[in-house]
């Protein structure tokens, strides 16, 4: 990555690219009359960054529906560490969120964002070193990183806009590793069904980044059944979220009647999973 004047090159491709979108949704969030999450980190990030955003043809509703995802996200996260103060707070596939700085973190937890070398490197850049956070730079599908992270003790494990990008046994193995790893915990992500994955490989955002989407989950017990002690603690619609109501009237209209269907509520939620 190069630099141009006091901008940073962000020279991501496929499934990297994703990150942008996710970064320019919050961006775009921070500037409305009524923010979601508000992030000022992610909107000063976004503008030093020497990067076209329109070309990624994010679309009003797809935004908010990012933020909604984030601002749950958040909220299990905050309320684990009030828990657990002093639990572990592995952070996958972080792209260029500041996640670390928006959740009230007890001074006795450890915050680790990982993504791969060039991700994290460039977050380095943007974003100003945090108290007890600290970067791993690996592709989070590799076993070597995890010997890094101290053992035992309480671990939440979040992943946004990561699962749909890994295949099921990709995602299987680092369930497996982080379960025999740590001896509580749980994990919090955002999960497509079947549908939802063909239709998103089809939607204009992803297909301007080139990723692929390959998991998709109709029935969570399909990923509890994976190891001893994996329950199911919470699944959450995005469609059903008060800020639902944020999004154009047509979009709203859709977000309600999508809510009323057991299976099209579940196109796109975020689950918690204890263990």
């Amino acid at each position: 990555m190069s630099t141009t004047g006091n901008l940073e090159k962000a020279d991501f491709e496929r499934e990297r690219k994703t990150l942008l979108v996710s970064l320019h949704a919050k961006a775009l969030d921070c500037a409305a009359a009524k923010p979601v999450l508000g992030d000022r980190s992610a909107a000063a990030a976004a503008q030093r960054l020497d990067y076209d955003y329109a070309q990624l043809r994010v679309r009003t509703d797809d935004a908010i529906a990012m933020v909604i995802r984030a601002k749950q996200l958040d909220d299990w996260t905050a309320q684990f560490l009030a828990a657990h103060p002093s639990a572990t707070v592995l952070h996958l596939g972080c792209g260029l969120d500041r996640r670390c700085d928006r959740v009230e973190r007890p001074g006795g937890s450890a915050w680790f964002d990982v993504d791969f070398p060039d991700v994290v490197e460039l977050a380095g850049r943007l974003y100003p070193a945090a108290r007890g956070q600290r970067y791993i730079g690996a592709d989070v599908t590799d076993e070597g990183w995890l010997d890094e992270i101290p053992a035992g003790g309480p671990v939440i494990v979040v992943a946004e806009g990561l699962t749909m990008l890994l295949t099921e046994a990709e995602m299987r193995t680092l369930v497996e590793r982080v379960t025999k790893r740590f001896g509580h915990g749980e994990f919090v992500f955002d999960v497509y069904n079947t549908i939802a994955i063909r239709s998103m490989n089809r939607h204009q955002t992803i297909q301007a980044t080139g990723a692929e989407l390959r998991w998709g989950v109709d029935d969570i017990n399909d990923v509890t059944a994976w190891a001893p002690g994996l329950t199911l603690e919470q699944e959450w619609f995005i469609v059903g979220s008060p800020y639902i109501g944020r999004m154009p009237f047509t979009s709203i209209l859709i977000s309600r009647l999508m809510h009323l269907s057991p299976k099209l509520r579940r196109f796109s939620r975020l689950v918690c999973i204890g263990f």
